[in-house]
């Protein structure tokens, strides 16, 4: 495993490309600057903060700074903080005014049961094809088009 390659990014990174966003890899540097996974989804260079936590352990602002710095590090046209918890009401505001998306548990829920949805659905039909192939359809495409992609997430309100 790499330096920031925990199993939660490593998770992540996965359910990514599952999710219809391309060239997903670990940054893999000890001083990873605030980023933990690049992405791609169309021509939009991501980059994406993961934190993994217990659940009564809230995401903070200072995740929200880190991929703020991450961007301008990588090049990046957009910064993602994901978690399998959720985020203060700081992290959420501090991450609305400087266009930053947060992606609670619930959202990390959703693109889990899309894939495991698709995926089961594509055994079914076509119980030949690789997992690559069989995670990469109609899922990917409702995920992609739904609200849940691009909206900075309340959480506890």
């Amino acid at each position: 495993m790499k330096a920031t390659e925990t199993p939660f990014v490593t998770f992540m990174e996965t359910l990514l490309d599952a999710n219809g966003y391309s060239d997903s890899h670990v940054t893999g540097k000890a001083g990873d600057q605030g980023g933990d996974i690049l992405t791609q989804d169309d021509d939009e260079k991501i980059i994406i903060q993961a934190k993994n936590y217990s659940l009564h352990r809230k995401v903070t602002n200072d995740a929200v700074q880190e991929v703020l710095g991450a961007i301008a590090y990588y090049g990046a046209d957009k910064g993602v903080v994901v978690t399998n918890s959720f985020f203060t009401k700081s992290a959420i505001e501090l991450a609305k005014v400087n266009s930053i998306t947060l992606w609670d548990r619930r959202v990390v829920t959703q693109m889990l049961e899309g894939f495991n949805n698709q995926k089961d659905k594509s055994e079914d039909v076509h119980s030949s094809y690789s997992s690559t192939e069989q995670s990469g359809s109609s899922y990917s495409t409702r995920y992609k088009k739904g609200s849940n992609k691009d909206t900075v997430y309340k959480v506890g309100e």
